[in-house]
């Protein structure tokens, strides 16, 4: 399991101890991530520190496998059909509070919060996504209370139209 609480990406090491388990190191398994549903080829060999990116504000749960993940017809029906952004939760907050926004499709995802001036203040997330739904979480225990504006920029990987959409959100201390 591998969670980022920061706004960047972070790179994380896996290391397994083979000696202590019974597998091929010449055999090829996967490193399936059960949150983002991908699926990373390794030797056995190469879990001994295998290198993993985690975007940021993110986490990722994984399971070694002798298979990939695959998508069965009830996960696809799941996907979300269009982009959306929901009303952050809870709404006034003091000091944190969930964005959940789905992607249709895979994208460059960007969520920010501005000031009443219009100035980004904080970047929450800032990296590509797979189709889903996700969260995130700002923690504005830094900033005074007042009103901020979180904005949600999805931009699909194959190109088409840009979804943008901003909420209101209130933080009392």
């Amino acid at each position: 399991m591998n969670y980022n609480f920061s706004n960047s990406q972070q790179t994380v090491t896996i290391n397994v101890p083979a000696e202590l388990l019974a597998y091929d190191t010449t055999a090829t398994f996967y490193l399936n991530d059960e949150i983002n549903r991908l699926s990373y080829q390794v030797t056995g060999a190469q879990l001994r520190s295998f290198q993993i990116a985690v975007p940021g504000n993110s986490a990722q749960i994984f399971i070694l496998s002798d298979d990939p993940l695959t998508e069965s017809e009830e996960v696809e029906n799941d996907l979300p059909q269009t982009y959306n952004i929901s009303q952050n939760y809870p709404n006034p907050f003091n000091p944190s509070t969930a964005i959940r926004y789905s992607l249709p499709r895979a994208s460059t995802v960007n969520v920010s919060v501005f000031n009443l001036l219009g100035e980004k203040i904080d970047e929450l997330v800032n990296t590509e996504l797979q189709p889903g739904i996700y969260e995130a979480v700002w923690n504005a225990s830094r900033f005074s209370s007042g009103v901020y504006f979180i904005s949600v920029e999805a931009k699909p990987l194959g190109g088409g139209e840009i979804f943008r959409s901003v909420r209101k959100t209130i933080m009392l201390k």
